[in-house]
């Protein structure tokens, strides 16, 4: 298990665990991400699927977030996830965790999310499953939100209906901005 440090906001310092078996963002990237987010952030609505530690979460609630749902499965990521959280927000204001499948929770969630961030596990089939499934992530998506998308360079879409690609390490960051 390792830890990585909150890079900005009113956490910034802060260390959240990292379970062994994850591959959260380089300090640097996610310092990129949230630069593009700059407009975004506060007050956002945001969902965080494959959640894992919940560092993007976490770090969205650190730089303003008002809301931040975590969706993961893995019962190990779940218990260091709702320590991460508990360790910056004792209260748990404006954090649901949610244990559930992503592709399950997509079909049945009717929130709107100012911020969706999608990180499936890389090479294990589910980039394909999201991205059949991308018309109903946009559908949770406000009109005037972002979708973050990440996945393996080698499961990148056929047809982009994304603006912007950002590599990073062996994945790319596809980014969608819906319009209003």
């Amino acid at each position: 298990m390792g830890q990585i440090r909150i890079i900005a906001g009113e956490f910034k310092g802060r260390y959240i665990k990292v379970p062994g078996c994850a591959r959260p963002l380089e300090a640097k990237d996610r310092k990129r991400i949230f630069d593009l987010l700059a407009g975004y952030i506060r007050d956002a609505d945001v969902l965080d699927l494959f959640a894992g530690s919940g560092s993007f979460g976490i770090e969205a609630l650190s730089r303003g977030a008002k809301n931040v749902t975590f969706v993961e499965t893995n019962r190990n990521a779940l218990v260091l996830l709702k320590k991460n959280c508990l360790s910056v927000k004792p209260d748990l204001c404006g954090v649901n965790i949610v244990k559930e499948d992503a592709l399950r929770f997509i079909q049945r969630d009717k929130n709107k999310y100012d911020i969706i961030f999608v990180d499936p596990p890389f090479l294990k089939g589910l980039g394909t499953r999201i991205l059949q499934d991308l018309s109903k992530i946009l559908s949770l998506l406000h009109s005037h939100g972002i979708l973050l998308l990440r996945l393996h360079k080698k499961e990148a879409p056929a047809e982009s209906i994304f603006s912007r690609e950002i590599k990073l390490g062996d994945g790319i960051l596809y980014i969608h901005y819906a319009q209003p």
